[in-house]
């Protein structure tokens, strides 16, 4: 089966409550399911994205905007 999994945040490092659930449930799935991730992320996580690559088939990333108020 191929899972999509849709996440508001990058889930790498999984240092917090739902970066770690997302980070767990995605490796879990993907020792039997082909797993792709959709999430925000920018140049910056390039590292992240690449541990994550690890155990997703793929990962595809929206381009953050900077926050205006």
């Amino acid at each position: 089966m191929h899972i999509l999994i849709l996440s508001p945040i990058l889930p790498h490092p999984p240092n917090w409550g739902f970066g770690k659930r997302v980070y767990h449930l995605l490796e879990v799935l993907s020792r039997s399911h082909s797993v792709s991730l959709l999430t925000y992320a920018d140049d910056r996580d390039a590292q992240s994205i690449q541990a994550l690559r690890a155990f997703c088939v793929d990962v595809h990333t929206v381009p953050t905007r900077p926050w205006r108020f």
